[in-house]
């Protein structure tokens, strides 16, 4: 069975967003209010259902680095 590669990376993108969310301790709603979003569009992305360009995943990162809290690194 052949894997879809860009579902698979839609799926690690969401993950490593949802965790990075998690560290900032926010929850779906403050999330998206502080990105600009609707919750149900942050939830799709958080479990690979949305697509992403590089300006979204660009802009979800940078207002995730001006939330309260330390600046996130990558997983490890």
């Amino acid at each position: 069975m052949a894997v879809d590669r860009r579902k698979a990376d839609s799926w690690r993108l969401g993950l490593y967003l949802r965790r990075t969310r998690e560290l900032l301790d926010l929850s779906y709603e403050r999330a998206a209010e502080h990105i600009g979003c609707d919750v149900d569009w942050l939830v799709r992305v958080e479990t690979g259902f949305a697509s992403l360009s590089t300006r979204h995943v660009r802009h979800i990162l940078e207002r995730y680095q001006a939330a309260d809290g330390p600046p996130v690194s990558g997983p490890r």
